[in-house]
Parts: structure tokens; C-alpha cells; sequence
């Protein structure tokens, strides 16, 4: 059952990472969690659960979607890390405010560090919403501070898919629509 608890809390970090005026629908954290997958390991001992083949975790307006889900758990069995990996790993939330648009979210791969309230999205990293588009290698935030921080490849860094990072590989980038004319 701890996975399933934990499990409630990376739901909602990842329904926040998208920017920090965007918050989730307020009653998804109210919401069952339904985690569907090919198979499923529990090694109490280690404090380790993993989920693989095409793995589906849902919770109210919240879906993640990828091929393996891995959490690890602390001595006292609190959450330490919940990691998506998938090509890519998914994610999208609707926000209470529904004119702001559904929050939407990739990586390869998405990570939840619980110690220091820090979510990360690493290679092909993107999050949308609203016709606003950001993308970079890597995408970390903070949801303590309601702040992100983006980055390129590091040249040579070895990727989450096994790649090797070329010089002036995965460079940020933002694309912001321009405003709504009034009539």
C-alpha cells in the first residue's frame, strides 16, 4: 500500500511543474489512483517498486504514461524518488482555471527527488499549455520555490536513451503566442 500512497504524491508534483500560476483541478488530489501496467515488483527489503510495460498512472484530470515507473522509498518509508522513463514519458493535467488549457509534459525521462521538492524532465524535456511551449535537454523544478531552471546537453553527457551528447546539442527553447486581440 506504501507504493500506492507515495505514488499520490508524485501525481502531484508533476500536476504542478508546469508553471507557478498553474495549479491542477483543486479535487484531484481527492481522486482514487489507478495504476495500470504489464507487471509490477515489490521488494519491501530494498524499498524499491517498479512497473513496467506500458505503464498508465491516472488520478482525477492527471494521466502519466511510459514504459517503466520506479519508486524508491527512505528507512522510514517516505517517498525519496519516483522515476517515468518512456519514449517519451508523458504527462498532462487540466488546471482548475480551464481557459488556461490542459498542462501537458515529456522527457524521457521524468523524475521526482522528494528530499529536495525538485521535479525533472531530461531529454527531448517539454512542457505546454496554452500555446506556450518550452523546451530544452533538461527541465528542473523546484516546487517548493515555484522555480524552473532549463539547460542544453552537456557535451559528451551520456542521455537517459544511451546517447552521447554532441556540442551545442539541445539548446532551450520558448515559444510564447502573441496576445489575444480585443474586439
Amino acid at each position: 500500500m506504501k507504493s500506492y500512497h507515495n505514488m499520490k504524491w508524485f501525481c502531484l508534483v508533476i500536476g504542478m511543474v508546469a508553471a507557478s500560476q498553474v495549479s491542477g483541478l483543486s479535487s484531484d488530489p481527492d481522486q482514487p489512483i489507478e495504476i495500470e501496467a504489464d507487471a509490477a515488483e515489490l521488494d519491501d527489503a530494498s524499498g524499491i517498486t517498479v512497473y513496467t510495460g506500458n505503464v498508465l498512472v491516472t488520478q482525477g484530470s492527471i494521466r502519466l504514461r511510459g514504459d517503466k515507473l520506479t519508486i524508491t522509498y527512505n528507512d522510514d518509508n517516505s517517498l525519496k524518488t519516483a522515476t517515468m522513463v518512456g519514449h517519451p514519458a508523458t504527462f498532462r493535467q487540466m488546471p482548475d482555471d480551464q481557459n488556461k488549457g490542459e498542462i501537458e509534459g515529456k522527457g524521457i525521462r521524468i523524475e521526482y527527488l522528494a528530499p529536495k521538492n525538485r521535479l525533472v524532465l531530461t531529454e527531448d524535456a517539454e512542457l505546454t499549455q496554452n500555446g506556450k511551449l518550452f523546451k530544452a535537454y533538461k527541465i528542473e523544478y523546484d516546487t517548493e520555490k515555484s522555480k524552473m531552471i532549463a539547460r542544453k546537453a552537456k557535451e559528451g553527457e551520456i542521455t537517459p536513451s544511451g546517447k552521447t551528447a554532441k556540442k551545442g546539442s539541445g539548446r532551450i527553447k520558448v515559444i510564447l503566442p502573441p496576445k489575444k486581440k480585443k474586439n
